[in-house]
């Protein structure tokens, strides 16, 4: 139960910080807006998607790094990943979630956990 409370605290920050950067976005909507309509008058092509690609990076959530639409399996699996690369210098990974996963959260937790523990201590 304590595992399960750790993980959603770490989900909640993740979510905490993915709205914060959309307020600071949102806030600086307008100004980012006008650099772009400036770039375009000047047909700065180059420029206006460089300018569109940082804003997305400034975007990214870097402790959110699944989001597969299944809330605790995100949570988990950012927690875990979270974990890992605390402990590893690379940490590679693919999540594919079928549509109709029927398995208990408590047990997901179990095997998920297990799993991510073996791996790093066999990395």
């Amino acid at each position: 139960m304590e595992k399960q409370m750790l993980i959603y605290s770490h989900q909640l920050d993740v979510l905490m910080q993915s709205e914060e950067k959309v307020k600071a976005l949102r806030h600086d909507l307008e100004n980012h807006l006008g650099e772009l309509a400036f770039m375009a008058g000047n047909q700065n092509n180059e420029e206006i998607q460089k300018y569109i690609q940082d804003m997305g990076e400034y975007m990214q959530n870097q402790s959110e790094l699944v989001s597969c639409g299944n809330k605790n399996l995100d949570s988990l699996l950012n927690y875990l990943l979270g974990q890992a690369k605390k402990k590893l210098n690379h940490v590679e990974y693919e999540v594919r979630v079928p549509s109709d996963l029927c398995i208990s959260a408590f047990d997901l937790n179990v095997i998920l956990g297990n799993l991510t523990e073996n791996a790093i201590e066999a990395a």
